[in-house]
């Protein structure tokens, strides 16, 4: 149930996505022949003015089919003036880049609803240092912390939420005394257990166990300081994922397993399925996150996608006529087959991980 949930989720990031050329579309006076949630065969659809709305079978995303968008409509069509091909070279760019500002949109709105929400505090893992004894038992980045008891003691253990003091404390006692501190973490919805056995003396920079720590809380804002921190928070990401992308695709060129960290479909199913676990501030939190990565992704000078569209146009103001059409279809068929390929090599390799 919860992936399915999920799944509707990222539909619906990809629906507001399709959202945003409608609207713009509709802006400008472009007929829209169709608006629909999902991918065919169709479950229900009705007429509302000139636009069918559908429901569809496949809950993956949504389309919108606009008209004129690659072929200028037969000579003496009635609705010729109100074709997409028709339109002015500015007006054709912000329908395309309608979706990209919807899911920019929609990132700055989830995150400021985090920051409206607020989130319980736990204490969390977010690096585990190479040799460390928490490495070599098993801990990895994005543990969360339930529980930590000292077998010495007769108190009762840590519990979640724990501060980051009482849990440094409780493990540099155990290190000093050579017994295993017990740990108890969340891991993609699952409790797992380890006794560890922390340094006395670790090296410098680390602690007995060898991790870095982080605290997940989030107090409460005001609902126009929500706003405003939602929006730097989205400016913070977007930097953020300017700079990932810039070293992935520099490293295609230079580290041979860069594409090893490309996470397809299934992925992003499986690990926004185990953020829900940890409440609805860090789903939504991680959906703001998705929400920008495809903004971002789709605006990038590529065939197939919003930015390599826009690039078509940029050359076609540069120029001052359009670019072949013919041209402009085989590469964007190139680039889409290219993506697919893409995403059937990597959703078989993150099932591959998935199962044992």
């Amino acid at each position: 149930m919860t992936v399915l949930l999920v799944i509707i989720a990222l539909s619906l990031l990809v629906l507001i996505h399709e959202l945003g050329h409608f609207a713009a579309a509709k802006l400008f006076g472009i007929r829209v022949d169709e608006f629909g949630f999902g991918f065919p065969p169709k479950v229900l659809s009705w007429m509302k003015g000139e636009t069918r709305y559908s429901i569809n079978l496949l809950p993956f995303g949504g389309f919108v089919r606009i008209f004129g968008e690659d072929t200028a409509p037969p000579a003496g069509d009635p609705d010729a003036r109100r074709a997409f091909v028709t339109k002015s070279v500015g007006a054709r760019a912000v329908v395309i880049g309608g979706g990209v500002v919807m899911n920019f949109l929609a990132g700055w709105l989830l995150l400021s609803v985090v920051f409206m929400l607020g989130s319980a505090s736990h204490l969390g893992i977010s690096h585990v240092a190479p040799g460390s004894p928490a490495e070599m038992a098993g801990l990895v980045e994005g543990d969360l912390v339930l529980r930590a008891a000292n077998p010495l003691e007769s108190q009762m253990p840590l519990t979640d939420p724990i501060s980051l003091d009482a849990f440094v404390e409780l493990v540099n006692t155990t290190a000093s005394d050579g017994v295993p501190v017990m740990l108890t973490v969340l891991r993609s919805g699952d409790e797992l257990s380890f006794e560890i056995v922390g340094r006395a003396v670790p090296p410098e920079g680390e602690g007995a166990l060898g991790i870095a720590l982080f605290d997940t809380g989030m107090p409460r804002e005001g609902f126009f300081e929500s706003f405003v921190k939602g929006a730097e928070a989205t400016l913070e990401l977007v930097k953020a994922i300017l700079v990932g992308l810039a070293e992935f695709f520099i490293g295609l060129f230079t580290e041979a397993d860069t594409f090893q960290a490309v996470t397809g479909p299934v992925g992003v199913v499986a690990v926004v399925a185990g953020s829900v676990s940890f409440g609805v501030a860090p789903f939504l939190n991680l959906m703001a996150l998705i929400s920008l990565h495809l903004a971002l992704l789709n605006f990038l000078p590529l065939p197939a996608l919003d930015g390599g569209r826009l690039f078509f146009l940029v050359v076609e103001a540069l120029k001052g006529s359009p670019v072949s059409r013919k041209i402009e279809r085989a590469t964007h068929a190139v680039g889409f087959a290219l993506l697919l390929l893409l995403m059937v090599v990597v959703t078989v390799r993150d099932i591959g991980r998935l199962i044992p």
